[in-house]
């Protein structure tokens, strides 16, 4: 199965903290100083991240007695992508079967 994502198309992380820095109107001495590397807290960053992204996707997808398995997946689909995305659907689905 080909990569959904591969290095090319990735944003390499950033080497300096200004960024994060005005986007929480902060120093950049504040995240070092509550994390101690700049490791620590780009994995305290994608911990969170990830926490999110399954808490989410759990929700989307959990059974529910009321409703077909074939409407929850349609609404996690779409509140996942988007409304009315048929042609992302068939891209992800060509991607899977390997063309």
């Amino acid at each position: 199965m080909p990569a959904l994502i591969t290095p090319s198309r990735t944003a390499p992380l950033p080497h300096r903290l200004e960024p994060l820095a005005i986007a929480t109107n902060t120093s950049t001495h504040m995240p070092i100083y509550h994390f101690n590397t700049r490791d620590a807290l780009l994995r305290a960053v994608l911990g969170h991240a990830r926490q999110r992204q399954l808490d989410t996707s759990g929700g989307l997808l959990r059974a529910r007695h009321d409703e077909p398995d074939t409407a929850i997946l349609d609404h996690a689909w779409t509140s996942i992508t988007g409304p009315d995305e048929e042609s992302d659907q068939g891209r992800v689905v060509a991607r899977q079967d390997g063309a």
